[in-house]
């Protein structure tokens, strides 16, 4: 076998474990990993969102999960901190992190090697990096809850964005966010760019793409008028107005904005 085929099927073999293991456990799509398989599989991406925390279900990261499941560089993953043996993997002789599920008991640390590389303590629980790059050793960026809002995914695809990795938001658009971020990098050509996104406009059919892109109009025309600090401004107003109580539908049109501004933040992004 060739080397090279070998490392395809050393990869395979990684994710189609860690991927059996997620499945049987919380039948979402986020990639389980532990001390053996977290450095040969994490460096293999572009980028990877890690949880790390307890065994809990969380369906807040399977969204994010099939949010982002367009973007094949991006891995959305979760390591187990204090596991149950309800949780326990099938073959404990190969996950010897593990406790044994037919031991019973209080839950049990495990990929305490991992919790303390990166620094994770138990009082910050679930903490969520943002690995970017092959290194195995790189240092990871750590989210950050949005002062007086509740976790979401929009808040973590927000964060993942906000760190050069283009995922699509609710009520964003990839070819008006091309025009964002060539509008915010050069003020010379803001008058052209604004035209070219009043074009564009009618060439969405769809009735909610269509008002998508309106609102990015409006905001490039705000930010003609008002100058730069006005994305941030806005940004500070819908995040108040999120805190608040409203109406599913009012939530929605809001958080749209909200990720249409918020568009208006991010410098050129890293294609991947």
């Amino acid at each position: 076998m060739s080397s090279r085929v070998a490392v395809v099927f050393s990869t395979v073999f990684l994710l189609s474990s860690v991927a059996a293991a997620s499945t049987d456990r919380h039948q979402h799509p986020v990639l389980e990993l532990n001390a053996f398989t977290f450095d040969r599989v994490v460096p293999r991406f572009g980028a990877a969102l890690v949880k790390f925390a307890d065994d809990s279900p969380d369906e807040i990261l399977a969204q994010v999960a099939v949010n982002s499941a367009a973007n094949n560089n991006l891995l959305i993953a979760q390591v187990v901190l204090e596991a149950t043996e309800s949780s326990s993997p099938s073959s404990p002789d190969y996950y010897e992190d593990y406790p044994d599920p037919a031991a019973g008991g209080e839950p049990v640390e495990v990929n305490s090697e991992l919790g303390s590389r990166f620094g994770i303590e138990r009082a910050d629980w679930p903490v969520f990096l943002l690995f970017k790059g092959a290194a195995a050793d790189q240092e990871p960026i750590r989210f950050k809850l949005i002062v007086d809002r509740d976790l979401d995914a929009n808040q973590l695809l927000q964060f993942v964005k906000s760190n050069g990795i283009y995922v699509g938001l609710s009520g964003c658009l990839e070819a008006m966010d091309k025009l964002v971020e060539n509008f915010m990098a050069d003020k010379s050509q803001r008058s052209k760019i604004l035209e070219d996104a009043k074009s564009a406009i009618e060439q969405y059919t769809d009735a909610a793409e269509q008002a998508s892109a309106k609102v990015y109009f409006t905001y490039m025309q705000k930010v003609t008028d008002k100058g730069d600090a006005f994305v941030q401004s806005e940004v500070e107003r819908l995040s108040r107005i999120l805190g608040g109580e409203m109406s599913d539908s009012k939530r929605r049109d809001v958080l749209n904005r909200y990720n249409i501004i918020s568009s208006f933040k991010i410098g050129k992004h890293d294609e991947l």
